[in-house]
């Protein structure tokens, strides 16, 4: 049996390693990758970018007006399950990458900066095709 979580700690709160920061321009809001965990599957996947924005989660058009919450609880699962991810590079190239997740959500430290650490894995393996 694990242990109990520590306090404002959801066992089923992994991410994939991403810091995303609002970003406004011409009227429009959009989600930039702005930092990567080392050791995460982002940063394993050698695709990810700081400057790329996050376009789509597991097939679900990030746009606009898009809602916070409603995208942190996409990005967020039980450890080891996967998410495909679509972003956009700053010159408009657009990818997918599926990604697992193996980073711990955490609350925020009190100088405000939100602490993740990545949890052992191997080998990062790209899902296999269906």
């Amino acid at each position: 049996v694990a242990p109990p979580a520590p306090a404002g700690i959801n066992r089923d709160n992994y991410g994939t390693g991403i810091k995303l920061q609002e970003v406004s321009q011409a009227g429009n809001r959009f989600l930039q990758v702005i930092r990567l965990t080392n050791g995460s599957s982002a940063t394993l996947s050698n695709m990810i970018s700081v400057g790329d924005v996050l376009t789509s989660i597991d097939s679900f058009h990030v746009d606009s007006n898009y809602d916070a919450t409603v995208v942190r609880n996409m990005l967020t699962g039980v450890r080891g399950s996967r998410v495909s991810l679509g972003f956009r590079k700053p010159h408009g190239e657009e990818y997918d990458v599926d990604l697992v997740r193996n980073v711990r959500s955490v609350k925020k430290s009190s100088d405000g900066e939100a602490q993740q650490q990545a949890q052992p894995q191997q080998q990062y393996q790209p899902p296999a095709p269906a």
